[in-house]
C-alpha cells in the first residue's frame, strides 16, 4: 500500500516531494521482509516471477489500450504522455508495449538477488556461526555498501564518488544488502529489547530525516531508509490481529509482488497521474494517498485470475 502511494506521489508531485522521499523506505521494507523470512533459490520461483511480470505487462498494455479507446482522456493528454498512437495499435505495437511494461528495474534486480541468495545465505550462516568475529566481516561490508550508496546521492559528495554499475540505487546489490539486514535482524531479534514508545520516537525521527533529506538521506541506498523499514517492521510485529485479519493478510500476500509491478510500470505512472488529477478532495498529497489505496485494491483484484490459473496449473502438474 505504501509503495502504491509512493508511485502515485512520484507520478504526480515528482521524486523530490516530501511525501515521496518519506515513503522510499517501503522498497527497502519489501526486501527486508524477504530477508527476515528467508528464501531459497528455486528456478520454478524465478519462472513464476517472470510469468507474473508477463501477466502484469499484458494487463498494463491492455488497460492502456482500453483507456485510450474509451475517450475518457483527451487526445492532447495522450500526446503529452507519449501514447497518442494507442488506439491504432496492431499486434506488433501491442507486443512492443508489453515488452516496455516489463522494463522494470525492480524485477531485474529482484530476480538477480534471488540467484545470488544461495551464496549469500551460505556466507552469512558461516559468518553468524563465528559470533562476533563473523560480524566483523558482515557489518563493514554493509557499511561500505550503504555508505557508498548514500554518498552517491548527496549533492556535494556525488561528484567525488566514482560511479559503479553494481553500487547505488536500482541494483541487486542494494536489495541484497536489505536482504542481509533482514536476516541479521531475524538472528538477533531476541536480543533486541526496545520499548514501543522508544520505537515510535525513533520512527518519527527517521521519517523526519527521510522526508527532509530531499531525496538524498531517505533514498533506497541510505542507511536511514533500511533503519526506517526495520523500525516499522518491529512495530507491526507488536500489533496483535485476530484470526480473521490474519487470514485476510495471508490471502493478500501472494499478490504483493504483482501489485508492486502493476503500480510501478512507467505507463501506470501516467495513468496514476491522471487518476490523481480527477480526485478533487483536499490537497494533492491527500489525493495521492487516495489514489494509492484505490490502485492497491484494483491491482489485487486484477491479480485474481493469475492466481486462480497458477493454482490450476500447480494442481495439474
Amino acid at each position: 500500500l505504501g509503495i502504491c502511494t509512493l508511485h502515485a506521489v512520484y507520478a504526480t508531485l515528482g521524486s523530490f516531494h516530501w511525501l515521496n522521499t518519506g515513503l522510499l523506505w517501503c522498497v527497502d521494507g519489501f526486501v527486508f521482509i524477504t530477508g527476515y523470512f528467508g528464501c531459497r533459490f528455486d528456478w520454478r520461483k524465478v519462472v513464476r516471477l517472470e510469468l507474473t511480470a508477463l501477466w502484469c505487462g499484458i494487463i498494463i498494455a491492455t488497460g492502456w489500450w482500453l483507456f485510450a479507446r474509451s475517450g475518457i482522456c483527451s487526445a492532447a493528454w495522450l500526446q503529452r504522455v507519449g501514447f497518442s498512437d494507442i488506439p491504432n495499435w496492431g499486434f506488433c505495437g501491442y507486443a512492443y508495449a508489453v515488452r516496455g511494461a516489463l522494463n522494470a528495474w525492480f524485477l531485474t534486480a529482484y530476480v538477480l538477488m534471488l540467484c545470488l541468495v544461495p551464496l549469500v545465505n551460505l556466507a552469512l550462516d558461516a559468518a553468524l556461526d563465528g559470533g562476533r568475529q563473523g560480524l566483523k566481516v558482515v557489518v563493514p561490508i554493509l557499511a561500505a555498501v550503504f555508505g557508498w550508496g548514500l554518498a552517491m546521492e548527496l549533492p556535494v559528495l556525488h561528484r567525488w564518488i566514482p560511479r559503479a554499475a553494481g553500487l547505488g540505487s536500482f541494483t541487486a546489490l542494494t536489495l541484497l544488502s536489505c536482504y542481509i539486514c533482514g536476516r541479521l535482524f531475524r538472528h538477533y531479534e531476541t536480543r533486541i529489547r526496545i520499548k514501543t514508545p522508544t520505537l515510535f520516537v525513533a520512527l518519527v525521527l527517521l521519517l523526519v530525516i527521510d522526508t527532509l533529506g530531499y531525496g538524498w538521506l531517505g533514498h533506497y541506498t541510505s542507511p536511514f531508509a533500511v533503519l526506517t523499514a526495520a523500525v516499522v517492521f518491529m512495530l507491526f510485529q507488536r500489533v496483535h490481529v485476530g484470526p480473521r485479519a490474519a487470514r485476510f493478510i495471508l490471502m493478500l500476500s501472494p499478490s504483493m509482488f504483482a501489485v508492486y509491478l502493476l503500480s510501478g510500470f512507467r505507463a501506470r505512472f501516467d495513468m496514476m497521474a491522471w487518476i490523481v488529477d480527477q480526485i478533487k478532495v483536499g490537497p494533492r498529497p491527500v489525493a495521492c494517498v487516495i489514489s494509492g489505496v484505490a490502485v492497491f485494491i484494483v491491482c489485487c483484484i486484477v491479480d485474481i485470475p493469475r492466481r486462480v490459473f497458477a493454482r490450476c496449473i500447480r494442481n495439474v502438474v
